[in-house]
């Protein structure tokens, strides 16, 4: 069924945005053509896409560089891994360009590839309108900006697209005045006594709403929307046939009573589901196939001592593909151990993390933040559900760093403490042992699916 066509023109947007009238008539028409070519030809999406570029160019409404120097980018990201920035000068070449700041060398690779432009090559191609108008409709595509918007919730629509609610206001002013010139005044931004959309925050929200979706979920029912509940309910959309662009953590109204089951899931839903049951029963055997792996490393060592080099973990590394600088430095480090075993036997995340590049594996906290945001495959659970296999972040509290250390459960925590295996031991020479800490110095048990 055709889309409504947009009601307004390019003067009209840029009265509203207070924007150039020339410089909305350049970059519009990319936008809405983008936009369209994706099947995302709704008003609603049209008008958060507005609202986007109106605060992400600061009312300019044309790509942008991000505001800064090359002192500032080289602060701010380079030697960035988790942006793929692993070569000298990557920070200031790949600063933020766009209308929503494309940053960092890995995200300029994937757009390039997935769009066809050499970004990566030709960096400052993200600043001009056709690309930057295809990046733009491609993230409200894969990050499922469009289906927030089309449910009327833009707060969502901001935070996925922030990250947080910067500039809120002002995007939240621009959504109204383009409601009300569309005539839409059914279509308003929701009152707060609208039911409400779950999303991660600091501090987490709190609500009966929320202790509803726990017990639905079957995690602990602390009324509290954090980490454990989020995971819980990306988990539960893969597994009832969301569609891949909108498996996220975060839980609208309508998801609620899907997962209350209030309203029955779309038919579309129900291929999906039965398409991913087998790959999910073999994800869920991952973790405790990558223990017994890591388990019958303990023991090995580097070679020779103190090279931080240990040739079986070389070799491994080397029959999985693995880039040649992973190989080379033999990498006994915690996070590329747990990891590295979990690629052996097929895992998601380790092949994310390893080989895509997704986010940083080596670097603990980013593992945390991944899992804590329920991306990458990773998930936070509960210390009650955690089982043979998970992933222990252990914080030693020493430093600013939230997790020090990670390693896998090799049973479920019992006496206040906690066995695993681990690389990186501390042990002169020795890089895989077993280990037995105290419970509390785990910051969160994680599931790696």
């Amino acid at each position: 069924m055709p889309t409504k066509p947009f009601p307004l023109d390019t003067q009209q947007i840029a009265t509203i945005v207070r924007a150039a009238a020339a410089d909305v008539a350049a970059n519009w028409p990319l936008i809405e053509g983008a936009l369209e070519a994706r099947s995302m030809g709704d008003p609603l999406i049209k008008i958060a896409a507005i609202g986007t570029v109106a605060v992400e160019t600061g009312h300019t409404f044309k790509p942008i560089d991000e505001f800064g120097d090359d002192v500032y980018f080289t602060r701010m990201y380079e030697g960035r891994a988790d942006l793929g920035n692993t070569k000298k000068g990557d920070g200031p070449r790949y600063h933020g360009r766009g209308y929503i700041q494309l940053t960092g060398r890995a995200n300029y690779h994937t757009y390039g590839e997935e769009l066809g432009f050499p970004l990566e090559r030709n960096p400052e191609l993200a600043k001009t309108p056709e690309v930057a108008s295809a990046v733009l409709a491609d993230y409200f595509q894969s990050r499922a900006v469009d289906r927030s918007a089309l449910g009327k919730d833009w707060e969502s629509v901001r935070r996925k697209v922030n990250g947080g609610l910067n500039g809120w206001p002002t995007f939240r002013d621009v959504v109204r005045r383009l409601l009300a010139a569309c005539g839409d005044g059914d279509r308003a931004v929701p009152q707060r006594n609208a039911p409400r959309t779950l999303v991660l925050t600091s501090p987490n929200m709190k609500g009966t709403d929320v202790i509803r979706a726990q017990r639905a979920l079957i995690v602990p029912d602390d009324g509290e929307y954090g980490p454990v509940t989020a995971g819980a309910v990306a988990a539960w959309k893969r597994a009832i046939g969301y569609p891949d662009n909108a498996i996220d953590t975060t839980l609208a109204p309508q998801d609620l009573r899907y997962l209350l089951g209030k309203d029955p899931v779309p038919a579309d839903f129900l291929p999906r589901a039965a398409a991913r049951e087998d790959d999910l029963k073999a994800a869920a055997e991952i973790p405790q196939a990558a223990v017994a792996i890591m388990e019958s490393w303990v023991g090995l060592k580097e070679r020779p001592p103190g090279s931080n080099k240990v040739p079986a973990l070389q070799r491994l590394a080397k029959d999985l593909g693995l880039a040649d600088w992973y190989v080379g430095m033999g990498w006994p480090w915690c996070a590329f151990t747990v990891f590295l075993a979990a690629l052996d036997v097929g895992g998601s995340s380790a092949d994310l993390g390893l080989r895509q590049g997704t986010f940083n594996p080596l670097r603990c906290a980013d593992i945390l933040a991944e899992a804590q945001a329920g991306a990458s495959g990773l998930r936070v659970v509960p210390a009650s559900q955690a089982a043979r296999g998970d992933l222990v972040l252990f914080d030693w509290a020493t430093e600013p760093a939230p997790a020090d250390h990670v390693g896998r459960l090799t049973a479920p925590a019992s006496g206040g403490t906690v066995k695993t295996v681990d690389g990186n031991s501390g042990q002169p020479n020795v890089s895989v042992v077993l280990a037995e800490r105290p419970l509390a110095l785990v910051r969160a048990f994680v599931r790696d699916t």
